[in-house]
């Protein structure tokens, strides 16, 4: 069952019972096309799924002033619509993600359409970022000039990169599992990402697939190079002088609240000469109290909104 509510800038969509997840990964997808063919066989009557664009962001993982830890991530994008996606499945954890609602209705439809649409069914296959009812945080990011993500072990089922957050939203119980469970199989895409996954004790690890390889490296943030291996290409100065300053900010500032931490991120925003992708939405998450605040940045000036509060529990 679905339900939704929206404001006109962000819709809440939940997925109660069973999203036939466990089944997909019995035949996983090769291609994005595959993976929107199985959508559109099993959940979406037929409907097409848009594809994803390119995709910038950081996303850091920080300790909190009570001792636990807060993860979030700028997701620098194009014009999009943001979704907020609660799952609650039979054979998993719960979970709260974010989505671009874009990739399923076109901007200029209205929201009547949108809420009515089958394609919704597919949410929980398209999360950017989200957290589970363990702590267990997982985002994506774009790796700039890197090189196609591709794996070809013939006795692994291979993935797409979202359903790999889907997995771990579902399925894992700290970062170490996260990464077992990424273990077991293939993981496509057409251009080149990194995922960054951290957990309620503070294992926070940037998870790449460099010549059909998967590494693996412990970091605290992460922007859009390389960082397993830098010298494959070489690394553009904005992602390295972000991830400098996200870095130092988090260094100097010891534990933060949820506004310290969006400070953070709000201090490395993008707001690009081709006035296309901008940093469209900051999220945060408490790891601990299942927490989350999400700011849509919108309006010609792209100003922070005064945001959105919601929790799993």
């Amino acid at each position: 069952m679905i339900t939704q509510s929206t404001d006109g800038k962000v819709t809440f969509i939940q997925v109660h019972g069973d999203y036939l997840f466990d089944d997909y990964l019995k035949v996983g997808s090769d291609t994005v096309e595959g993976l929107y063919a199985f959508l559109s066989d099993r959940l979406t009557s037929g409907r097409v799924i848009k594809g994803l664009n390119a995709i910038g962001c950081t996303a850091i993982s920080v300790r909190n002033r009570s001792g636990g830890f807060i993860a979030g991530r700028n997701m620098d994008y194009r014009p999009c619509r943001v979704g907020v996606v609660m799952t609650s499945p039979h054979n998993g954890h719960r979970s709260v993600s974010t989505v671009d609602l874009s990739m399923f209705v076109e901007m200029d439809e209205g929201l009547s359409e949108m809420l009515e649409d089958t394609r919704l069914e597919a949410v929980p296959y398209l999360p950017m970022d989200g957290i589970n009812d363990r702590g267990v945080f997982v985002c994506i990011n774009a790796v700039n000039n890197g090189r196609y993500v591709e794996q070809q072990d013939p006795d692994k089922v291979t993935i797409f990169t979202t359903t790999a957050l889907r997995l771990i939203l579902d399925h894992a119980g700290s970062t170490e599992e996260a990464v077992e469970l990424l273990s077991r199989y293939n993981l496509r895409s057409r251009t080149a990402r990194h995922l960054f996954i951290a957990d309620r004790d503070g294992d926070s690890r940037v998870v790449e697939y460099i010549d059909g390889r998967m590494r693996v490296r412990s970091m605290d943030a992460i922007t859009n190079h390389y960082h397993t291996r830098d010298d494959v290409v070489p690394a553009t100065e904005n992602s390295l002088s972000r991830l400098r300053r996200v870095m130092s900010m988090m260094e100097s500032m010891g534990p933060v609240d949820m506004d310290g931490a969006k400070d953070i991120l709000a201090s490395v925003r993008q707001d690009s000469d081709d006035g296309i992708h901008y940093t469209r939405w900051t999220v945060l998450y408490d790891l601990e109290t299942l927490s989350a605040r999400l700011h849509i940045r919108d309006g010609e000036d792209m100003a922070y909104g005064s945001g959105y509060s919601y929790s799993l529990i």
